[in-house]
């Protein structure tokens, strides 16, 4: 099978997949709402960043609200699902201090582009 037929196989198994699991972005909010954050910061979900190669890793950033422009920044790169590292007990304690914290899926996982 040609790789552009096996990648769109493979995203519409996905997409079927996600829908009848009847979890899409609802538990990502839920997610962002247990973890306490939304009082101090905010959340910019699915940005899409383009390597050097044109593959595109799925990213999300957490900032502290009302922040300066540049700031401080801890990187978490996954192959794991995100809406895992909200549940990590640093986060509040990072923002708190005034850091951003991005966090990105790693090549071939999650919603990023490539091969893992």
């Amino acid at each position: 099978m040609h790789k552009t037929g096996l990648f769109q196989w493979a995203l519409a198994i996905t997409l079927l997949v996600w829908v009848s699991c009847g979890e899409s972005l609802a538990q990502t909010a839920e997610g962002w709402d247990r973890s306490g954050l939304g009082a101090n910061a905010t959340l910019d979900r699915e940005i899409m960043v383009p390597m050097r190669d044109g593959v595109r890793l799925s990213t999300s950033i957490i900032r502290p609200k009302n922040a300066a422009e540049h700031l401080p920044t801890i990187l978490i790169r996954t192959p794991y699902n995100r809406d895992g590292e909200l549940k990590e007990k640093l986060l509040p304690s990072w923002i708190s201090r005034g850091y951003a914290i991005v966090l990105q899926n790693e090549r071939g996982t999650g919603w990023s582009e490539g091969k893992h």
